[in-house]
């Protein structure tokens, strides 16, 4: 009875630390996801963007394209505009497809997370090599291109870290936000050594970069990303992958 009773204490005593066991955080195996690491990239290149147009794209206009007060304006709200309305456009598209069986989680995350970085790379690269203060009409046209298909960031990058790991989608949301800060942290100082006197040569030089950072994210995130739960932030797995563990001690 005595036997019973401790075999039943040290029983409920195991399951009760694999239930807790359960909740550890699997750091190393994060470490080594490349489905997490196209998320940050996704989340990380769309703020630095946004950072660079917010902070830099009234300046441009102003010395580069010589606006007046009242234009400069209105441009510098064209991209964020449109943007608002892309974004739901792009995410009911994006359900619309999943719903019905066109596109699995995976082929829907990857396909806006392309339009929204080919687009941004698209428009980034027209505003160097056409855009000059004797046409500014164009950058009309290629900074609503910017916004209309950025907004599919919300359907690409952004869905993809919320289904990866449903479970922690917290701690990622901490992580990548982190990666986000200390990038835009240092892009002002970098930015502000490339626009020492304000020349078109500086200013071609930020869209080209902004150009091949939307590139690099999207061939990272076509490569890598998924929209499936992965092994490390399943409950089960986890369960399983500890018991094996703890046998393998006892034994």
């Amino acid at each position: 009875m005595i036997t019973a009773s401790l075999t039943a204490g040290g029983s409920r005593k195991s399951i009760s630390s694999r239930r807790l066991n359960t909740g550890k955080v699997p750091w190393s195996k994060m470490a080594r996801s490349l489905p997490l690491y196209a998320g940050i990239i996704g989340q990380v290149n769309c703020q630095f963007c946004t950072m660079v147009l917010q902070s830099y794209l009234p300046t441009y206009l102003k010395e580069y394209l010589k606006l007046s007060l009242n234009d400069n304006g209105i441009y510098s709200m064209l991209p964020f505009l449109s943007m608002i309305f892309s974004k739901i456009f792009f995410s009911i598209v994006a359900d619309q497809l999943r719903k019905r069986n066109k596109l699995t989680d995976t082929q829907s995350v990857k396909l806006f997370q392309a339009i929204a970085n080919i687009g941004a790379a698209t428009s980034a690269f027209c505003m160097a090599k056409f855009v000059t203060c004797g046409n500014p009409q164009l950058a009309i046209v290629f900074l609503l291109t910017w916004g209309m298909s950025f907004g599919a960031n919300a359907s690409g990058f952004f869905t993809q870290l919320l289904l990866i790991a449903p479970r922690y989608s917290g701690l990622i949301s901490s992580i990548s936000t982190g990666f986000t800060y200390a990038v835009n942290g240092i892009s002002p100082s970098i930015i502000s050594a490339i626009i020492k006197h304000g020349a078109p040569s500086e200013w071609r030089t930020i869209w080209y970069i902004l150009f091949g950072s939307n590139l690099f994210c999207a061939a990272f995130f076509i490569l890598f990303a998924s929209g499936k739960q992965q092994k490390w932030a399943d409950a089960a797995e986890l369960s399983r992958s500890e018991t094996r563990t703890e046998d393998c001690q006892t034994d």
